[in-house]
């Protein structure tokens, strides 16, 4: 193994592992941004703030990621 090699990409992966830190850490906040709400709303007795949060669980759970992935990345690019 060449280690002049492994010294040269030694700061790029580091870098990397900060960025994979700095996005996982992100994606937590929004995430529970996200889903504290729709859990309130889910578990209220008011009907018009339960059906909506049901019916998107109902959605996000019922298809797979992949099939939302390829509608966020597809569909968005649709609008101008």
């Amino acid at each position: 193994m060449d280690l002049d090699f492994v010294q040269r990409i030694v700061g790029n992966l580091l870098n990397g592992v900060v960025v994979t830190i700095i996005l996982v850490a992100a994606s937590m906040v929004c995430g529970n941004a996200m889903a504290v709400p729709v859990a309130l709303a889910r578990v209220s007795p008011r009907w018009w703030l339960k059906a909506p949060a049901f019916l998107f669980i109902l959605c996000i759970r019922g298809t797979p990621l992949i099939v939302q992935m390829f509608m966020i990345y597809y569909g968005l690019a649709q609008f101008p």
